[in-house]
């Protein structure tokens, strides 16, 4: 299914900076619709895990801005359709400024991502992904923060042009602050641009896809490349555990509309450990 950069969406960014960050995120996630179809027949479940490991080094550059550069190794494991396992190598950029110092002055983030992708028995999901957003934050007040963005993703595919696309989305996230432990936060995204359906081989596809592919991954069906509007809603809390690890539960929805009526939902519900070493 449609996967969003959450750390665009759902982080909030102080300006209190901090030199160097290692990080480490084990999630496990399920799947309701892993195979991103429409027809029941299409449809499979499976779950998850995920680990990543994530550095990052701040500068700052003046008392208004800041930059940080990072980098992620990422390894997912899927139980069922285990040839959908893969490798991610990403880079990325996030320049920050508050014109205005005062903790409900609004400031403002640049973000630039590049990522590598491998997978293990999936040569046409092999490519890179680039990805460049940029958001206004503000406190609304001392326990409630939201911001609002706008993205722009672009996919290259090594092998199979099906799996190459582009995206434009806006987003509107917030997070509410229960208690020193406990932060609610939800997101809402609109996308526009290339998403991707896997179906039985039907003409009533083929004449509407911008390219196709063969996906033995899911049996005897096919990939198809086509135009699409995507609504994607996401809620959740985080809980600290400490100073240094924090427990993420969260629930994602997506609803994918393209055109000839085709559609296609899936849920996604995670659980995260995170800790900062």
């Amino acid at each position: 299914m449609i996967k969003l950069n959450c750390l665009l969406i759902c982080t909030f960014i102080s300006l209190n900076v901090q030199a160097f960050q290692l990080d480490s995120d084990l999630t496990v996630t399920n799947d309701n619709n892993v195979s991103v179809a429409e027809s029941n027949q299409d449809i499979f479940n499976d779950t998850a895990l995920d680990l990543s490991l994530m550095a990052s080094q701040s500068f700052r550059l003046n008392p208004h801005g800041s930059l940080s550069v990072k980098g992620k190794l990422e390894r997912i494991e899927f139980a069922r359709f285990n040839d959908l396992s893969n490798t991610t190598l990403a880079i990325g950029a996030v320049y920050r400024i508050q014109p205005v110092i005062g903790f409900f002055q609004p400031w403002f983030s640049l973000t630039l991502n590049a990522e590598k992708l491998v997978y293990d028995h999936s040569d046409i999901r092999d490519g890179s992904r680039f990805n460049v957003s940029t958001a206004v934050h503000q406190r609304l007040t001392e326990r409630l923060s939201a911001n609002l963005g706008a993205a722009y993703e672009k996919r290259v595919a090594d092998e199979a042009d099906v799996f190459a696309w582009k995206r434009y989305s806006v987003f509107l996230a917030g997070n509410y602050q229960l208690s020193e432990q406990r932060t609610l936060f939800g997101s809402y995204a609109y996308q526009i641009g290339d998403q991707v359906f896997v179906d039985t081989p039907s003409p009533a596809f083929k004449t509407i896809a911008h390219a196709i592919a063969d996906d033995p991954i899911f049996g005897e069906r096919r990939a198809y490349r086509l135009d699409a509007k995507a609504k994607t809603l996401n809620m959740g809390v985080d809980y600290r555990i400490s100073a240094n690890n924090k427990l993420n539960i969260g629930l994602q929805y997506a609803l994918i509309q393209a055109e000839a009526s085709h559609e296609y939902d899936a849920t996604q519900l995670h659980i995260s450990w995170l800790h900062r070493y």
